[in-house]
């Protein structure tokens, strides 16, 4: 096993965010491989404050949301003296969030079409996702010239097919997280307006920053399989499919490998999830009472077209993108770095270390990437959920 350099498969040898560990990686501390520096017992150290401090972070979020959305109900009973707060059409609009999931039906239906929805933007940029994550855990400077040669780098290895190798985890991660995090969202909406007024622009990025903290732990581990798959080598047999590449990294590092890189995800989650569902909600608003307005209409009559949703859905991405893209580089080599024998540093060490080695454009290394396929990504499934569900609402399913 090797890590990247210049795009192709070298020799052991440290990368950036890692530090290297001689003899068998599988091996636990103190087994010969080991050296007699401690590093054995460093390493056990690093997963376990990875552990603290991600479990602490999941913590804080969720009872910082929790009281949130606590306070923000109290304040608008007491301004309602207890009743429900009644706004004129002109303040309403198709766009605000009401109460969400009075049925077990509702919240299938809401499950659905953001699966669907997830699941077929996926299925479209997946080539473009291997070789941007290829690039970010590259020593080597992003260009295009670079992902253009990695990319035929991979159809001489591996054929066109490789260039959605590991795209089943891919998948069976995806289609959970976009439900959830699809169906969350309006859930934690509706409960910070039950009765239909305006969101602020504090709630509507807590109330996308809970869908994503919510989506991304419950299926992390298979986002980090995504990431082991898609670096391999050909042929390796460790990573052939999701299932041996998930049973290699529970043997030889336990629940701390399926979770490696968690902390930067959560903490990256936060400004990335909670600015483009915000940014999207108040795009989508403006854009209804403009329309209005031109229209002559009330607001709450407009309905946005699918173009319209897929070109609002891939603006809010781009922004959420350029805020949180640091934390995504962190993460994706904290996932990858035991590969190759190597023990991850702790996220502010990956943070730390890719800076001093490679400065400031290392922590956006693969982003003009990620700034053509996010607006596809994203327009295609905010366009998509909103086409199934209003279908089927229609044909009232299930």
């Amino acid at each position: 096993g090797g890590g990247w350099a210049n795009g192709r498969l070298a020799p052991r040898t440290p990368t950036v965010g890692m530090v290297a560990v001689p003899g068998n990686p599988s091996r636990a501390a103190g087994a010969a491989g080991w050296s007699h520096s401690g590093a054995g017992a460093r390493a056990v150290e690093v997963r376990r404050s990875r552990q603290r401090t991600a479990a602490a972070a999941a913590a804080a979020v969720g009872v910082a949301g929790s009281l949130v959305v606590t306070q923000h109900q109290k304040r608008r009973q007491h301004a309602a003296g207890g009743g429900e707060l009644t706004l004129d059409s002109a303040t309403r609009s198709n766009y605000v969030p009401v109460k969400r999931f009075k049925t077990a039906r509702e919240a299938v239906r809401h499950l659905t079409s953001g699966a669907l929805a997830g699941a077929l933007a996926k299925c479209l940029e997946a080539p473009v996702d291997r070789i941007k994550i290829i690039i970010q855990v590259s020593p080597e400077r992003f260009s295009y010239v670079a992902a253009a040669r990695t990319t035929r780098d991979i159809i001489a290895r591996e054929g066109v097919r490789g260039l959605w190798k590991g795209n089943t985890p891919v998948l069976a991660r995806v289609v959970p997280y976009a439900a959830i995090n699809f169906a969350a969202h309006d859930f934690v909406a509706g409960l910070l307006s039950e009765d239909g007024e305006l969101l602020s622009l504090q709630m509507k990025f807590v109330a996308g920053a809970v869908a994503g903290m919510t989506s991304t732990l419950i299926t992390y581990p298979l986002d980090m399989v995504r990431a082991r798959m898609a670096v391999a080598p050909r042929g390796c047999e460790a990573t052939t499919n999701m299932w041996k590449t998930l049973r290699g990294v529970w043997r030889t590092s336990g629940i701390s490998g399926l979770y490696a890189g968690l902390t930067p995800s959560l903490i990256g989650i936060v400004p990335y999830s909670g600015t483009t569902w915000m940014c999207f909600n108040t795009f989508k608003e403006r854009l209804a009472r403009y329309k209005g307005a031109m229209e002559g209409c009330d607001p709450a009559k407009v309905k946005l077209t699918p173009f319209e949703h897929a070109v609002l859905g891939g603006t809010s991405a781009v922004i959420g993108q350029v805020v949180s893209y640091p934390l995504d580089v962190c993460r994706r080599r904290m996932q990858t770095a035991n590969r190759a024998g190597f023990v991850a540093l702790t996220m502010a060490g990956t943070f730390r270390d890719t800076l001093a080695k490679e400065g400031i454009r290392g922590l956006y290394k693969g982003l003009s990437v990620n700034l053509v396929k996010a607006p596809i990504t994203h327009g295609i499934s905010f366009a998509t959920y909103h086409q199934i569900k209003d279908g089927l609402e229609k044909r009232n399913w299930p």
